[in-house]
């Protein structure tokens, strides 16, 4: 069975590079209308299988790349 991984942490990477500037929590959880410790296990969690698709959506359109963007397959 293949397991669903996150890719969060290297695409909040790419948009920090991209925005010149590195995002506090805080910051992301105002922006996406998440909490804060939501915010938190997005971006430390290796896998994505608890997550609510709504939740890796929303994380999705902040960072401005898709959905599959956010999964790796392994």
């Amino acid at each position: 069975m293949r397991e669903i991984k996150s890719n969060i942490q290297y695409q909040l990477a790419a948009k920090e590079m991209r925005d010149g500037k590195r995002y506090k929590q805080i910051e992301i959880a105002r922006a996406t209308g998440l909490s804060q410790s939501m915010v938190s296990r997005l971006i430390s969690n290796p896998s994505l299988e608890n997550f609510t698709f709504g939740s890796v959506v929303l994380m999705a359109d902040w960072l401005g790349c898709s959905v599959d963007d956010l999964i790796k397959e392994e």
